[in-house]
């Protein structure tokens, strides 16, 4: 059996290495989106549904981010394979292994490509603002309340250190708040507890520092002067930048993958041609015969003969 040149099959057994180590971080990071994240299955996920990704496909930025992260999973797992079967060729190469190889990577790019162009075509900040307004006005009930939606805001609130959608006003116009009075005086809460300064994380948040808060809200005492929509926004932004590095990462790699590929390919093809040339006993006319005669040397046999004759 043929073997590759030391260099090249150190090359070929390095990219194949970095393949299957990529592989395994791309099936994490999907993981990590799909199933440890609140975007696609926490309490962020239904106003997350109401949001348009505004790429063009028509899909909410949960089900874009759910199928991305999916995808993720499963390139990693066919890219581990690949890395996988990479070094079993650079160990017992073969011209039909390289080409396949080579082929699935390929795929495997123009799907990687695909996936950055999505992401980075997202246009949410375009209509997340007013969207989320709308939901806060006609569908938040308070801190206490356990709809999906209110528990949702609320969560956003703690997390995120943000109040309201866009301005603490948006509370003022609330349809299913019922705000409840102050004890002994003739006013309202003017925000709920949850947009407070506050010493816990969700749901344990515990109670605010300043208990006036809620009625005369300030930057020191509350979050009034940071909209939800803009600490949301970001949050998407954070996964999606993490999603498309990754993907140009593993672009750039399998790039490389294919030239290694093709440099093994390429190398392999010509020992094997100059192996069969040497054993069909095939002689390069531009190589001299050192057990010809020269003619000048010894002069033509044919007229030496014709001179017998």
């Amino acid at each position: 059996m043929m073997m590759l040149r030391p260099m090249i099959k150190t090359c070929f057994m390095l990219v194949s290495f970095l393949l299957t180590l990529a592989g395994i971080l791309l099936t994490t990071i999907g993981g990590i989106i799909l199933f440890n994240t609140e975007l696609i299955d926490g309490h962020l996920a239904p106003l997350m549904k109401l949001l348009g990704s505004g790429s063009g496909t028509g899909a909410d930025v949960w089900s874009l981010y759910r199928i991305t992260a999916i995808s993720f999973m499963a390139f990693g797992m066919v890219l581990f394979v690949l890395g996988v079967i990479g070094c079993l060729i650079a160990t017992c190469p073969a011209q039909k292994a390289l080409v396949v190889h080579m082929s699935l990577t390929a795929v495997l790019a123009f799907a990687h490509v695909t996936s950055v162009a999505l992401i980075f075509t997202m246009n949410i900040q375009a209509e997340i603002a007013d969207t989320l307004r709308s939901n806060l006005v006609g569908h938040y009930q308070g801190e206490e309340a356990t709809d999906e939606y209110s528990v949702a805001w609320n969560y956003a609130f703690v997390e995120f250190h943000c109040c309201s959608a866009d301005t603490y006003a948006d509370f003022l116009v609330t349809v299913q708040w019922e705000r409840p009075p102050v004890d002994g005086a003739n006013t309202t809460h003017v925000i709920p507890v949850t947009c407070c300064k506050l010493p816990g994380k969700w749901p344990d948040y515990g109670e605010p520092s300043d208990m006036n808060c809620t009625l005369t809200p300030t930057s020191e005492n509350s979050y009034i002067d940071h909209p939800c929509w803009k600490e949301l926004n970001w949050y998407l932004w954070y996964y999606g930048l993490l999603m498309a590095g990754c993907c140009v990462g593993s672009l750039a790699l399998e790039g490389v993958g294919i030239a290694v590929a093709v440099w093994a390919s390429m190398d392999l093809r010509s020992r094997q041609l100059k192996i069969m040339i040497e054993k069909r006993g095939f002689v390069d006319p531009n190589v001299p015969d050192p057990n010809a005669r020269d003619d000048d040397e010894f002069g033509d046999d044919s007229y030496v003969n014709q001179g017998q004759l």
